[in-house]
């Protein structure tokens, strides 16, 4: 009984040496800084810890970051994944003595948002909106509603018991889209899986020097 527990617990030792040892392997080749500049700059760090992060700059782009976490999906791929965003959003509340609500939806630089969903309850009944090209809906007066564009999905309780005008400013983390992406990185070269899962060779991002991946990740 003894020699089985010894020999079931070497072949477990042995394993996971195997699977360690096969990580670092691919490690070696995965970890570092990636660029790609068509238009806008794109890089991404692919850290030791199982995390990265990703900077775009550019004349879209203000050096916005991004962080996530990846995990071995196969040799030299893996799978990144950023959390969604969420939190209560900015609110401006003001009073125009209306009948019901008027939610205006717009974005840190004050552009207006359209196609923005704004739901929730009132008097028992639920209620959804989306809101028109200049970013604003109609919804019954309520405690609080909810507010939905891209991948964000915030709440706003109405702290003003008079207010009926309520502008919504959805700031760049809010309006940050997720990153959920197959990577797959040989040669110094980072190709990003299309949505069948195949990889176009003809598209990559390629690793920058230590010199420049210290200037853009400090």
């Amino acid at each position: 009984m003894k020699l089985k527990l010894i020999k079931f617990v070497a072949l477990w030792l042995f394993l996971l040496a195997a699977n360690t040892f096969q990580v670092l392997a691919q490690s070696q080749n995965i970890f570092g800084v990636f660029k790609q500049c068509p238009f806008a700059c794109r890089f991404i760090k692919i850290n030791r810890d199982f995390t990265f992060e990703q900077l775009l700059d550019g004349d879209l782009f203000n050096h916005e970051r991004t962080k996530g976490t990846w995990k071995f999906v196969g040799d030299n791929k893996i799978k990144a994944q950023s959390p969604r965003p969420s939190g209560e959003p900015q609110v401006k509340e003001t009073s125009e003595n209306r009948n019901n609500f008027l939610v205006i939806v717009a974005d840190s630089a004050g552009a207006v948002v359209p196609s923005a969903e704004v739901s929730g309850e009132s008097n028992g009944k639920s209620f959804k909106c989306v809101t028109t090209e200049d970013g604003s809906c109609e919804i019954p007066k309520a405690e609080k509603f909810d507010v939905a564009f891209a991948s964000y999905r915030g709440t706003h309780k109405v702290k003003d018991a008079s207010a009926d005008v309520f502008l919504v400013q959805l700031t760049y983390d809010k309006l940050e889209p997720i990153i959920d992406e197959v990577w797959l990185i040989e040669k110094n070269r980072l190709f990003v899986a299309n949505s069948d899962g195949t990889f176009d060779k003809e598209i990559w991002l390629g690793k920058v020097s230590r010199k420049k991946a210290k200037k853009l990740f400090p």
